[in-house]
C-alpha cells in the first residue's frame, strides 16, 4: 500500500507479519484462513499476496489454538480458543464465513485445544478440550461428549485426527500419551507402545490412502506407525531432545514428502522420513495444503505465514495485510514514522518498511535531520551514521525521552533531565514519566503553551486528577487549551490544570489511552478513548468520532502526525500494528 495515496478509510500499514498460530484451508486454491496467538483471524484469496482482517468477537480476549473449515461448505468455520473472561467459550463457529459468529454453548468455561473432520463426512467433526473428546454430526452446531473409561487419563485433549474409514475411529492425543477408540469411545486403547513415555502429543496424522500409516508429532520428536497407532518408531531428525514437534502431515500428493514444523524451523523429508532437510528457520505451530493441491502450502510461523507453490521445497514470505505484531512504540522519523519492535523499523514513503537494528527499545524520540534516539530501562542511545551508538544516561530507570528547544530530555524514575550540546543537568526532579510526545507524568503537568512533551519546570506543583481514581495517560495543549487522555475518559482545561471539564462527544468513564495535537493546525486534536478515535477542531471543545472503517473495534496505544504530511493520520493499534487514515477525507 502506498502511504501517499488518499485514505478516506483506515489501512493497515505494518510492519507485517508476526507470530501466526494456525492456518486452515479454505478448500480452494490459494484460499486459506490464519489466525494470531491473541485470536486475530485474517483471510487470503491469492495464497497469502494479501489478507483481510476477519471480525472476531473473542480477538484479543482469548488464545487461539486451532481454526477448521468444512470442505463441502467453507464458509463454514470453527475456530479452537482458550477464553480468558470467565464462562467465555473455547469453541466459536461461523457459517457465513467470518461475517457473523456464535460460541458454542458446550464449550462455555472450557478451552479447546485441537479440531478435526472426518474426511467422508465433513458434517462430522471432533473437537479436543480441557475434559476429553467432543463430536458434531451437524457440523459444529450441537455437540456431544465422547464417553471415556479413563477419564482423567484422558483430559486435557490437544490433538486429534480420524480415521478415514469410520468416525467412530479416532486418535487422540493427549499430554502425556495417545490413545485410540474404534467404537466411539465406548473403548479407549492406549496407543504409546514405542513412544517415550510421558510424551506431549502435539498433531497426529493419517494417512488418507492408507490409514495404516501414522505419524505423530510431540515433545519427544516425530513417530511413525504402519499398524494404525499400535506401535510406534521414532523417526530420524528427532535426536534434539530441545526441538518440540508441533505439526507433522504428509503430502497427499506425494506419500514420501513428509514435513515437520518444529520449535526450530520447518523440516522436510522426501524419503518418508529418513532424511531431512530444513526449510524454513521460523518456528512453526500449524501447515496445511493449499485448497486440493499437493503443491500448494501454507505454514503458519513466529515471523508470519509463508507460502509454498512446491510442496514445501521453496517458500516466500506471504504477509502483506496481515498485521500481527505488537508493536508498544510509534516515533516521528523524519518525513515518516518509525516503530520499535525488537529494534527499530521504518515506515517509507512507498509503505515498505526498513528495519535500521538497536535494541528492543521502550521509547524513541525523533532528532534533527531525520535522526533519532531511543531508550531502553537501562541505557540510552543514538542514531549516528546508520548505527545505534550508546550515549551518556542519567540516573534511575530510564521511562521516556523526547528532544525539544534542541535539547534531549529523559525522564527517570529519579526526575526529568535535560541535556543540550553543552552539558547535561537535571531540570527537575518529578515522579516518573510516561511515553513520549504528550505530557508524560502521573502527577504534574506541562503547563507552557506548546510543550507537548511534559518538560517540567522548577516551581510547578501537582495537580489533581480531573476525576477522583483517574490516572494521567497523555496530555497536549491545543487552541490554548490543556487536553488530558486519563484512566476515565478525555479532560480538558482553560486555566493550566486547575479544573477540568469532562470533553463532549467521546465515550465518558471510559479509558482514554492519546491524545495529539495536530503539529501545524492550531485548535486541531485528536483522541483514543474506548475503541474509537476522535478528532476536535475547536481546541477540544466538543469531538467526533472518525470512521471505524478499516479499523474496527480498536485499542490504539497512540497517535502521531508528521508535519509534512498534516492530513494523515497514524495510530498504533494494540497487537495489530500501525494503521493510516486521511482525516480531513473522514466523513
Amino acid at each position: 500500500m502506498s502511504t501517499g495515496s488518499a485514505l478516506a478509510a483506515w489501512k493497515a500499514a505494518g510492519p507485517f507479519g508476526g507470530a501466526v498460530e494456525a492456518v486452515a484451508s479454505l478448500h480452494q486454491p490459494g484460499h486459506a484462513l490464519a489466525g494470531t496467538p491473541s485470536a486475530l483471524l485474517f483471510r487470503t484469496s491469492n495464497a497469502g499476496r494479501d489478507w483481510t482482517r476477519v471480525p472476531f468477537p473473542a480477538e484479543l480476549n482469548s488464545t487461539l489454538h486451532a481454526l477448521f473449515a468444512d470442505p463441502a461448505r467453507p464458509e463454514r468455520w470453527l475456530a479452537a480458543v482458550s477464553p480468558e473472561s470467565p464462562g467465555g467459550s473455547g469453541l466459536w463457529r461461523t457459517t457465513d464465513a467470518g461475517a457473523s459468529w456464535k460460541p458454542v454453548e458446550e464449550f462455555r468455561g472450557k478451552n479447546v485445544w485441537a479440531l478435526a473432520g472426518f474426511p467422508a463426512d465433513p458434517a462430522i467433526a471432533a473437537a479436543g478440550a480441557s475434559d476429553g473428546v467432543y463430536r458434531s454430526r451437524d457440523g459444529g452446531a450441537s455437540w456431544t461428549r465422547l464417553p471415556a473409561d479413563r477419564p482423567e487419563e484422558l483430559r486435557p485433549v490437544v490433538s486429534l485426527a480420524f480415521d478415514p474409514r469410520s468416525p467412530d475411529r479416532l486418535f487422540v492425543g493427549t499430554t502425556h500419551l495417545p490413545w485410540r477408540t474404534d467404537d466411539a469411545g465406548a473403548h479407549w486403547e492406549s496407543a504409546h507402545q514405542g513412544m517415550l513415555d510421558d510424551s506431549d502429543v502435539f498433531a497426529i496424522h493419517v494417512d488418507q490412502r492408507d490409514p495404516l500409516r501414522v505419524l505423530a508429532s510431540a515433545c519427544s520428536g516425530m513417530y511413525s506407525s504402519t499398524d494404525g497407532g499400535r506401535k510406534w518408531t521414532r523417526l530420524r531428525g528427532s535426536a534434539d531432545a530441545s526441538m518440540r514437534t508441533y505439526v507433522i502431515l504428509r503430502s497427499p500428493e506425494d506419500p514420501g514428502v513428509v514435513l515437520a514444523g518444529t520449535s526450530h524451523g520447518l523440516i522436510r523429508s522426501a524419503d518418508r522420513g529418513a532424511t531431512w532437510k530444513e526449510v524454513l528457520p521460523h518456528r512453526i505451530k500449524s501447515l496445511t495444503f493449499d485448497g486440493s493441491s499437493g503443491m500448494g502450502l501454507f505454514a503458519a510461523t513466529s515471523a508470519g505465514v509463508f507460502h509454498s507453490a512446491d510442496s514445501g521445497v521453496t517458500f516466500q514470505e506471504a504477509n502483506t495485510g496481515l498485521a500481527a505484531r505488537d508493536v508498544r512504540v510509534i516515533a516521528l522519523a523524519g518525513a515518516s514514522v518509525a516503530v520499535s519492535n525488537g529494534g527499530v523499523t521504518v515506515l517509507g514513503e512507498d509503505g515498505s518498511w526498513t528495519k535500521t537494528g538497536g535494541p528492543p527499545f521502550i521509547a524513541l524520540a525523533a532528532l534533527p535531520e531525520g535522526g533519532m534516539a531511543g531508550i531502553t530501562p537501562s541505557s540510552a542511545y543514538k542514531r549516528v551514521r546508520g548505527r545505534w551508538v550508546p550515549v551518556p544516561k542519567p540516573p534511575g530507570r530510564l521511562q521516556s525521552i523526547a528532544f525539544r528547544d534542541a535539547a534531549l530530555w529523559i525522564g527517570t524514575t529519579t526526575g526529568l533531565y535535560r541535556r543540550t550540546t553543552k552539558a547535561p543537568r537535571l531540570d527537575s526532579r518529578v515522579s516518573t514519566i510516561q511515553g513520549t510526545g504528550s505530557a508524560l507524568h502521573r502527577r504534574r503537568l506541562c503547563q507552557r503553551p506548546g510543550c507537548s512533551y511534559g518538560a517540567v519546570r522548577r516551581g510547578l506543583g501537582s495537580h489533581e486528577p480531573p476525576a477522583p481514581g483517574a490516572e494521567w495517560y497523555q496530555t497536549a495543549v491545543s487552541g490554548g487549551a490543556v487536553l488530558a487522555a486519563t484512566s476515565h475518559g478525555v479532560f480538558r482545561s482553560t486555566d493550566s490544570g486547575q479544573s477540568w471539564t469532562a470533553a463532549k462527544g467521546t465515550p465518558g468513564g471510559s479509558t482514554a489511552t492519546a491524545i495529539l495535537a495536530h503539529p501545524t493546525l492550531p485548535g486541531v486534536a485528536f483522541a483514543a478513548a474506548g475503541e474509537s478515535v476522535y478528532v476536535s477542531r475547536d481546541g477540544g471543545v466538543n469531538w467526533n468520532a472518525l470512521s471505524a472503517a478499516g479499523l474496527g473495534p480498536a485499542f490504539v496505544r497512540s497517535l502521531a502526525i508528521v508535519p509534512r504530511h498534516p492530513e494523515r493520520l497514524y495510530a498504533l493499534a494494540a497487537a495489530r500494528g500501525i494503521y493510516i487514515t486521511d482525516w480531513e477525507k473522514q466523513p
